[in-house]
């Protein structure tokens, strides 16, 4: 599956400020330079300044749906590239001391290979990430319910810089309800260079489930933690739900589902407010489901359905894989 990874890659998760205040995720302005003629290509490029603390993490670009054909430059030499228009990804910046650097986006169609819905072009946004040198690269969450409701959450950490022999690393778990009351008592394991996984489970005996009638939902907090500091905190939403399938009948925290829905292109760009009124529009409809159309829906965008009360369908990047077009998608191991 060397050839689908193209379209697929782990993202690192997005972290709040620290307790200093110092705020390690923001956007980067890319200006439009010129059109390649001879292969109907872009170049972008702008002019990165970093801060103090900025030097001392390590630093990300979160490309949010930037494509199709994709490479990065940093002061010339080329970091990085990605294939396709709607998925998002990342590409590491070098850790090589310049407070000043010069990045260059190159982006270009591929219309022999790609479906038609692929472009070129920045359809979302351009982040700059700064991680500590112990981060989180990744953590799973299931809900199960039993006597009462538990979490469990197995998190991943990655050690960029060497750590003493004597240096604390923790990762904490506590859950809250959207009031920031506790909702479970909060858990914490200590990781190392050789063991920098962790898995807990958190008993929340009155917790109240999520439905697309009752969308309740409680807000998970993970933190990194060396010698008593926080050095990374992350934060996302979840659902105490259940899933089972009854022959034909796909039960939802024990009772029946029934989908009513419909498929919806989520429009490109910074619309928010517009997305917003159609998820009101579609509610007051009845509507409970929602399948995305050519493309995956953003995490922005199906954070809004765990809101709002509607279960999501998301889509394949790689659209129209056994049409009759020669795309790159038909190829094998992308119709498996």
């Amino acid at each position: 599956m060397e050839l689908w990874e193209r379209y697929v890659r782990r993202l690192i998760p997005l972290p709040e400020s620290s307790s200093d205040g110092f705020c390690r995720v923001r956007d980067l302005d890319f200006t439009e330079q010129s059109a390649e003629e001879e292969n109907g290509g872009l170049i972008y490029e702008t002019d990165l300044m970093l801060t103090r603390e900025e030097m001392q993490g390590v630093l990300l670009l979160r490309m949010h749906r930037v494509g199709c054909l994709a490479e990065v430059f940093e002061n010339g030499r080329k970091i990085g590239a990605h294939y396709g228009s709607f998925t998002d990804w990342d590409v590491r910046l070098s850790a090589d001391g310049e407070q000043r650097r010069k990045l260059q986006l190159r982006l270009r169609e591929d219309r022999e290979s790609l479906s038609p819905f692929e472009r070129a072009g920045i359809f979302g946004k351009i982040t700059l990430i700064c991680l500590p040198q112990v981060y989180l690269e990744d953590y799973a969450v299931k809900t199960i319910y039993g006597e009462g409701w538990q979490i469990q959450i197995k998190a991943d950490a990655a050690f960029a810089g060497k750590t003493q022999e004597e240096d604390s690393v923790y990762i904490r778990v506590n859950l809250t309800d959207r009031e920031g009351k506790t909702a479970a008592v909060f858990k914490e394991q200590k990781i190392t260079l050789e063991h920098p996984g962790t898995a807990l489970t958190l008993e929340v005996p009155a917790g109240r489930p999520w439905s697309p009638e009752h969308p309740v939902l409680y807000e998970l907090i993970l933190q990194v933690i060396q010698n008593g500091k926080v050095l990374e905190e992350i934060r996302s939403c979840v659902g105490l739900r259940t899933i089972q399938v009854a022959g034909k009948q796909v039960l939802w925290n024990g009772s029946p589902l029934k989908l009513r829905g419909l498929c919806y292109r989520e429009p490109l760009g910074d619309n928010k407010e517009l997305i917003r009124k159609d998820f009101e529009l579609f509610r007051e409809a009845g509507v409970n489901y929602l399948r995305s159309l050519y493309y995956p829906f953003s995490e922005g965008v199906l954070k809004l359905c765990d809101e709002m009360g509607i279960l999501a369908e998301q889509s394949m990047s790689a659209y129209q894989a056994g049409r009759g077009i020669r795309a790159t998608q038909n190829l094998p191991d992308c119709r498996e």
